[in-house]
């Protein structure tokens, strides 16, 4: 019995494997190009650790990355990369016991699982500046006229006058918006050279194959058309 359910399971492995390659080469750039422009799409690829880190600032270390479904593209003339992420921290751990023996294990805690979406506006912005949700327990933060927006997130800049060239009563509607469909913690890094990184902790993923029994071509479409949405609906 456990020789049949071993190999069952490597079975519907290598089968949900085929059909993510099958739709990583047809359905998911097919859908990606109904709405972006210059696609380049990779199922096995993700976003270096190296441009997380040089974005700086957010609230969380981590020492590990991985993911997928890397996604390159321009939509209404901005520069875009999307793609699912891990992030995992190195937890080091010491024990003794009854005799006065330590022992130490090392293991790793999750801190982001989601989709991490870089957008770059090809013009400068009026400064660095961090907005990220349940992040008001830290000091030095800014406060805009907004109480709802206050209590929602955490904003943190070198200069609160050219904060709030970007953080516009109209600007913060939308991120409200965006966060209210997003389905997990927002954290917006916007850089003076005018990228914006958007990492969105929802702990899941996008374009993946879900339920075998989902795995016909047009639910699978109208599957990915909706996770496309979710992200014009981010940028926009």
């Amino acid at each position: 019995i456990r020789d049949s359910l071993c190999t069952g399971l490597i079975t519907l492995k290598e089968y949900k494997g085929h059909i993510k390659e099958q739709l990583s080469r047809s359905v998911v750039p097919q859908v990606l190009s109904e709405v972006f422009d210059q696609v380049e799409y990779d199922a096995y690829r993700h976003i270096s650790p190296e441009v997380i880190y040089a974005s700086g600032a957010f609230p969380f270390g981590f020492d590990k990355a991985s993911g997928g479904d890397y996604i390159k593209a321009s939509y209404r003339g901005v520069g875009l990369e999307l793609c699912d992420l891990m992030l995992e921290e190195e937890v080091r751990t010491t024990s003794t016991d009854s005799d006065g023996n330590s022992t130490s294990d090392t293991s790793n805690r999750i801190v982001f699982v989601g989709q991490w979406l870089i957008l770059d506006f090809h013009k400068e912005l009026s400064a660095d500046l961090c907005v990220f949700e349940g992040g008001r327990k830290r000091s030095g933060q800014i406060e805009t006229e907004s109480a709802a927006f206050n209590e929602k997130f955490g904003i943190f800049c070198d200069s609160a006058h050219d904060a709030f060239y970007i953080l516009t009563p109209n600007m913060m509607e939308h991120i409200m918006a965006m966060d209210r469909r997003a389905g997990g913690k927002v954290y917006l890094r916007f850089l003076r050279e005018g990228k914006i990184h958007v990492a969105v902790n929802s702990r899941r993923d996008h374009f993946e194959v879900g339920n075998l029994n989902d795995a016909d071509l047009p639910s699978l479409r109208m599957k990915f058309r909706g996770e496309v949405r979710y992200v014009t609906e981010l940028i926009d």
